[in-house]
C-alpha cells in the first residue's frame, strides 16, 4: 500500500441521482420558505394555532367604520376582542374564524363585516433532521408534504439514504403509511418511506402531508469502503441498494494499481455483537479471469487490496488513516439505522 494513504471520497450517488433530483426540487421550492402561502391557501387550509399573529378587521362604532387590530393567539388557543371577549381561534382556518367572529358580532351589528389575515405563522412546525443540507424547524404554512419539507430543508445530502423516517405524536392521528409501529412509550407512531419510490412516481401516495410536531429524519445511506492499491480509495454510498459486487466497487475506484496483489485481497466484515471484524480472504484475480463468481459486498464492508507488502502493512495504513481523522469512517455513524 502506498504510504500516506489518501482517502478521496467518491460516492455511488453519482450513479444513483436521488440527491441530485431532490436538489433540483429544492431549488424550485426554496423561495417558499421565505414567503407565506397564497392568500386563498391560507384561508381555506392553514389551521391557526398558539402564537400565530393575526390582523383582525371588525366594525367600529358603526358598520361603515372598521378597526384593524393585531392580535396574537394565546398559548391556550384563545384571542380576546372588544365586545366579543375570549374566542377560541386555534384549530380554525381563517375563513372559519371570520364566520365565528361575525356570528358573535351580530348581537351588536346587523351585517358585521369581519376580515382576518395571518401576519406571522408561528404555531405549526415540523423538524427535519439527519442527512439534509439545512436541518432544523420548518413552518407548515398551508400544508406541506414530505417532498415539500425535504426541499425546504435544502434537499438531501449526497450520503443520504432513500429511506425517510416519520415520527408523529399519536394525538395528531395515524400515519397513513404501511408498517407503522409505536415507540417504547406508546406516545409516538413511527413509519419509514422510500423517497425514491415517490420521486420515480412508483408510489406517489407515499408523499403524505406532514403534521405539526412531526419529526422527519433522513437516514444515512450504508457505506462500503475500498482501500489499498486502487487508484481512488474511499467510500461508496449505497443510496438505494443493499449491496454492490467486488468488481463494481473496483471499477468505481478506478481499478487497481500495478502494485496490487489481487490474489491476496480481503473483505473485513462487521458482525452484530462482535467487536472485531471478520477477515474473509478473496482472490480477485480469479474473479477477473472468470474462474470464480463475483462476490457481493455488504454495508460497512471494507475491501482491502494489498500490495506486495502484504495485508499487515495495509491494515496498519488503515489504522493510521482512521487515527488521523482522514474521514474514512465519517459518514453513516450519527444517523445510522
Amino acid at each position: 500500500m502506498k504510504p500516506g494513504l489518501k482517502l478521496n471520497s467518491f460516492r455511488l450517488h453519482r450513479l444513483l441521482p436521488l440527491a441530485a433530483i431532490l436538489f433540483l426540487a429544492a431549488a424550485s421550492l426554496r423561495a417558499q420558505q421565505a414567503q407565506p402561502p397564497p392568500a386563498a391557501e391560507q384561508r381555506s387550509v392553514y389551521r391557526l394555532g398558539p402564537l400565530d399573529v393575526l390582523a383582525i378587521r371588525t366594525p367600529d362604532t358603526t358598520e361603515e367604520n372598521a378597526t384593524e387590530r393585531t392580535v396574537r393567539i394565546n398559548p391556550d388557543g384563545f384571542i380576546n376582542l372588544p365586545l366579543i371577549g375570549r374566542v377560541l381561534a386555534a384549530g380554525l382556518t381563517v375563513e372559519e374564524l371570520e364566520q365565528v367572529l361575525a356570528h358573535n358580532l351580530k348581537a351588536y351589528y346587523k351585517e358585521p363585516q369581519v376580515g382576518v389575515s395571518v401576519l406571522e405563522f408561528r404555531s405549526q412546525t415540523a423538524s427535519v433532521l439527519g442527512m439534509v443540507n439545512n436541518p432544523g424547524v420548518l413552518q407548515l404554512q398551508g400544508g406541506k408534504t414530505l417532498i415539500d419539507v425535504i426541499s425546504l430543508a435544502g434537499g438531501m445530502k449526497p450520503e443520504a439514504s432513500s429511506t425517510i423516517r416519520i415520527t408523529r405524536k399519536k394525538e395528531r392521528g395515524p400515519i397513513p403509511l404501511p408498517k407503522v409501529r409505536e415507540d417504547a412509550t406508546g406516545q409516538f407512531a413511527i413509519a419509514e418511506v422510500n423517497m425514491r419510490a415517490i420521486i420515480e412516481a412508483r408510489s406517489p401516495e407515499l408523499n403524505i402531508l406532514v403534521m405539526p410536531d412531526d419529526i422527519i429524519t433522513v437516514l444515512a445511506a450504508d457505506l462500503i469502503y475500498i482501500v489499498g492499491e486502487v487508484n481512488r480509495p474511499g467510500t461508496v454510498v449505497l443510496s438505494n441498494q443493499d449491496s454492490i459486487s467486488v468488481m463494481q466497487i473496483l471499477a468505481i475506484a478506478g481499478g487497481h494499481t500495478k502494485a496490487a496483489s489481487l490474489k491476496k485481497c480481503w473483505i473485513l466484515r462487521s458482525k452484530p455483537g462482535e467487536p472485531a471484524r471478520t477477515e474473509i480472504p478473496l482472490n480477485i484475480s480469479k474473479i477477473k479471469d472468470r474462474k470464480a463468481e463475483d462476490v457481493a459486498l455488504l454495508p460497512n464492508d471494507i475491501l482491502l487490496v494489498p500490495g506486495s507488502a502484504g495485508k499487515q502493512a495495509a491494515l496498519r495504513a488503515i489504522e493510521a488513516a482512521i487515527s488521523i481523522g482522514s474521514g474514512m469512517l465519517t459518514y453513516g455513524i450519527i444517523y445510522r439505522r
